[in-house]
Formats: structure tokens, sequence, C-alpha cells
């Protein structure tokens, strides 16, 4: 039995080398009371055994030749929802009885552009247009409009600095601009005098979020510049992740898209911009500036995209462990992993076909780790409030399966107090360090302080904040709605996205030990307890950028 502390962050159950990383940690704020008293947590065993032989049959079905990659998806969820029926947790999704009742319907599309002939570039800054070339190779474009022919037609360029708006650092780099039917030029990230470590830079600054502000102030299309030299994904990769399919929340036929999307090498950019008489590098410096001025270059761009688009008929697998308190019981604690990515990505060397990859620490070892957790529930007697098993779908640009859960959640639960997200996992030997992104957002600090003391082991934060990795995942859903989240990382998150991930080799190995995942799995659990039984919810820092929950947004919809 472990009893934890109150104001885990401040208790003498600390570290010596806990008590280090808190300071190199983003500043938190103290909780008022995250627990009245002390709360005991009880010891969960979770087998590193357990993990592999999961991680082991989901990867096998994940490498089954001979299907579609949403067979792929639909047998990995149909091994999930069989395990999950089985340690007794309630069906959490549309219906009410067996395996069945654990699957919450969800309806994507999948989208996969292909370049017809090479984009067309024109400067009509003189009499006669002059052609710009740009290789096919110096482009990745796509597009989100969800039928088979796509056209941009003499649209005109307009550099917009960084693309990003952020009214709480009195920043507009479309100063008004009008973009309709245009195409919006843009740098990669975000300028300097925005930091890296706040939220809406991070957030203004991916990609997604830059496409999104491009569209909402008019634009027919979106192209980033792609830094050569400080990109984190080469042009190569990107083409093979958005040259495959796309999985793409289902919206109405007449619901506003930008019909391009996509990237340019730096080198085809510093043409573009030379025709209209302005340098690149210059442009970079001048863009730093809240009082950037925003640029209509007289280039014009053509082009034709063919999209193959279908429905998708997805599903997020969702079981649920009733709390005891009948007070409390409304309020749920959830837990998280994603069960799918892209549908299949474009092989570079194939620019027809598509490669599936295995995407076994991207997809199936961190479902093993929460399979484990769940089979955990029967180790122990329920806590107060409710516990939430959810492996979600529609990972990517909407994160569609964690905005579904969001709005419709399986009852008792009315109300999410706390998410707890994996997305990758330790597969080898234990390690003191426990990788949190996302820091410095909520009172959970706290308490995974006081259980890594436990275990003595210490926390660390992102080296990375500008590569946006929080962002990328499920927990902005969770953020973004007021809910304190808790995200922990495999300690070789930085190495495997380097080598691996979106890789063919990213595959099962029988050399894991997966002693590392098995103790970070429980110590999660164990935070699942502790903010299920304590008699105040936690709270979300006054000083994080999403800490006012939007109204109704963190509601059932019932």
């Amino acid at each position: 039995m472990l009893l934890l502390p109150r104001g885990g962050g401040d208790s003498a159950l600390v570290s010596t080398a806990g008590a280090a990383a808190a300071k190199k940690s983003a500043k938190s704020e103290k909780s008022k009371d995250a627990a009245s008293v002390p709360i005991v947590v009880p010891a969960v065993s979770i087998a590193a055994e357990e993990l592999r032989q999961h991680a082991r049959a989901l990867s096998a079905l994940r490498q089954t030749s001979g299907l579609s990659e949403s067979e792929r998806t639909q047998r990995t969820r149909q091994y999930i929802a069989e395990q999950l029926y089985e340690t007794g947790l309630l069906p959490g999704g549309d219906g009410q009885h067996g395996i069945a009742g654990l699957s919450q319907a969800l309806s994507l599309i999948s989208v996969r552009s292909q370049l017809r002939g090479a984009p067309q570039f024109r400067s009509t800054a003189t009499t006669i247009p002059v052609r710009i070339t740009v290789g096919p190779r110096e482009v990745v474009l796509f597009s989100a409009a969800q039928k088979t022919e796509v056209t941009l037609q003499d649209s005109e360029l307009v550099f917009v600095g960084y693309g990003i708006t952020s009214a709480g650092r009195g920043r507009d780099d479309y100063k008004g601009v009008d973009l309709r039917g245009k195409v919006a030029l843009m740098l990669d990230g975000s300028p300097s005098e925005l930091g890296p470590g706040k939220d809406t830079a991070l957030s203004a600054s991916r990609w997604q979020s830059k496409f999104t502000e491009a569209l909402r102030r008019g634009a027919a299309g979106a192209l980033i510049i792609h830094d050569s030299q400080r990109a984190v994904q080469t042009m190569t990769r990107l083409r093979s992740y958005f040259g495959g399919e796309r999985l793409l929340a289902a919206v109405a036929a007449d619901t506003p898209v930008l019909q391009v999307s996509g990237f340019i090498s730096d080198e085809a950019a510093r043409r573009l911009l030379l025709a209209a008489g302005l340098d690149l590098e210059k442009q970079q410096q001048a863009a730093q500036d809240r009082d950037f001025t925003p640029s209509t270059l007289r280039v014009r761009m053509s082009t034709q995209l063919q999209n193959q688009v279908h429905s998708i008929e997805s599903a997020n697998i969702v079981g649920i462990l009733p709390g005891t308190d009948e007070t409390l019981r409304g309020e749920a604690v959830v837990l998280t992993t994603h069960v799918d990515h892209v549908a299949g990505l474009a092989a570079p060397e194939q620019a027809e076909g598509l490669l599936y990859l295995p995407g076994v620490r991207d997809r199936v070892v961190a479902a093993a780790g929460l399979l484990a957790m769940a089979r955990a529930t029967r180790q122990l007697p329920p806590p107060k409030r409710s516990l939430i098993f959810a492996f979600l779908s529609g990972h990517g640009e909407s994160f569609a399966g964690a905005q579904r859960l969001l709005k419709r959640l399986p009852l008792p639960a009315e109300r999410v107090i706390a998410q707890i997200h994996l997305d990758g996992l330790n597969v080898g030997d234990s390690r003191p360090e426990i990788l949190q992104l996302g820091r410095g957002k909520s009172t959970l600090d706290e308490v995974l302080d006081g259980l890594a003391a436990t275990q003595k082991r210490y926390v660390v934060t992102d080296a990375h904040p500008e590569l946006g990795l929080f962002f990328r995942s499920e927990s902005l859903v969770f953020a973004r709605a007021g809910i304190p989240v808790l995200f922990v990382a495999p300690p070789d998150l930085e190495s495997y996205l380097a080598s691996d991930y979106l890789q063919a080799s990213d595959i099962f190995r029988e050399g894991w030990s997966f002693a590392g995942g098995a103790q970070d799995c429980a110590l999660l659990y164990q935070a699942a307890l502790w903010i299920a039984n304590a008699r105040s919810a936690p709270s979300v820092l006054a000083s994080d950028d999403f800490s006012a929950r939007p109204t109704g947004e963190n509601s059932t919809g019932k």
C-alpha cells in the first residue's frame, strides 16, 4: 500500500532527483488542496509478459499480408474489444450488452490526394507572364475537399509571414488582407518573440492550426515553406505521410475547406519570392516582428489534384468501471490511447502505391499497455469516481475519436475531470526518469511527482517543446475543453521519432523486455486511482493557456 501525501510536489517523499527535475520543469501553481486527506493507493501489479503478449498479438494483426488497412484496423479493434470485454468492464459504446456494446461508432472520411502533373506558377509582374519552374518533388500537395477533382486556377499567392494569429500576444500576421480565392504562403514554425514555451505559440505554429487559420481568412489554399535546415520532417517523409490516405472527420458537403494545402521547399519558395522582388531571408527576418505586413505576390498558382474519397465506418472501443460513490460517480477519469493513424502511407519509391506500415510502437504497444491497465481493475475495488478506458479512432488532423467520446460519455459518467494518455510505451528496461509531455498545465503534476518518488524515480520534461508533440495527441482535445491532462511518453521518444516513426522498421521485436512499460502502466493506473478517490477534482493552473473551461464543451450532450 502506498500512502501519497498532500500536494505531492512539495512532499518529503519526493527524491532529490525528483526535486531537481521539478525545478527544471515548468513552474506550477500550488493546488489549494489536491486531496483534503492523504489517500491510500494500493499497489498495482502489471506484468511485462502481459504487455508482450498483447503487443505480439496486435503486431501480428498489423503485419498480416493480403489485408487492406481498414481490415487490419478492424481486426485490431475486434481484438481490443474481446480483451476489454474479458476484464469485466461495462460496455461504454453505443450498445448495452456484450462485446458489440463496447463500440462507439465513428464516421470518418478517407481521402487520398494525387497530384496531376507539376503545379504551375507564373509571375505577372511583367507584361508577358513568366513561368517559374517548380518541380513536383519540390512540393507536397493534398486536399481536404471531399470530391474527386480539385482545381486551383490562377490563384494569387500572398505571403503572410508565419500565418499566426494570437490575440493574447497582440499578433495578427494577416492584417486584414483579402485572401478570398487566393493561396496563403507562410513560414513553418513560429517567430522567436512568441517563444516555444506557451501553448498559444505551439498550438498556433502547428501545421493544422496554420491551415485552419488560412481557411478562416477565406483562402482557397495554403502552402507552408519547408525549412530544409531546421525542419524535423524531411520533404520525403512529408510526401510519404500526406501522399497516403488521410482519415478526416465526416463533414457536410457544403462545409468550407481548403481546396489545396501543402508544403513547398525553401529553394522553390525563394524563386517565387524573388519573382516578386522579395528575398526569402529578409522576409523571414521581417516576419519575426508582430508589425510585419503581408505581401501580395504577383505570382499565380494553378494545380490539379485527384482525390480518392470513401467513407469509413470506424469506432472507439470504450469500457467503463462505474464509481462507487453515488455523488461522485458522474465524474470520470478517462484513460486513452489511439489505435489508428493514417490509413496508409505513400511509398517514397512508388508514387502510385501505398506502403502499409506496421506502426507497432506508434499504434500497438500503447494499446497493449491500456489493456493491461484495464485488466488491473480486477485486482482492486472500484474507486469513488468512474474510470473510462478508451481506445480512440480518428487520430490525426481532427482527433475525431476524442471529440466523439467527449460528446457522448458512457453512463454514469457525465463529466471528465482528468485524462491520462498513453501514446507509445517504454518497450525496454525500467528507467528512473519519467518523460512527461505538457507539464505545467495542472495539479496532476503533483500527483505524478509523488508517485514517481515512491518508485525512487523522477519526472523530466520534453526537451524539444518546439516540436509541439503535446499538440499532436488526443490530450489537446481534452486540454482545450479545460480538462487536466497527464501525458507520459517513452523515455526514448526522441530517438524513436528519428529512426522508426512512420518507417517500415517500426516492427515488433522479441528482444523487448517491456519492464519499463509495465512499471509506467502501474504508476499511471495508481494515478487514476488517486484522482478517482480524491475528495476534490484536480484543476487546471491559472497560468495555463487553456485554463478557462469552454462552456458546454465537456458534457455528454445527452
